[in-house]
């Protein structure tokens, strides 16, 4: 499993901004995948498929 970087931003409190625990798992497993395959999923539109790729991830990536 790879560890995904924690986020570095802080909200006006000093509090570090944090991802939800399930898209700290989804990028973990996403950043396991081949390129053409995170490509692939990219693409997919439908939020109910398990192989949709979260907006949060996406900007992760990139």
């Amino acid at each position: 499993m790879i560890v995904v970087n924690p986020l570095r931003k802080c909200k006006l409190t000093g509090e570090l901004y944090r991802r939800l625990p399930e898209i700290e798992s989804k990028l973990s497993e996403l950043l396991q995948l081949p390129e053409e395959t995170l490509v692939e999923r990219s693409l997919i539109n439908d939020k109910t498929s398990v192989q949709f790729v979260p907006i949060e991830c996406l900007v992760h990536i990139v």
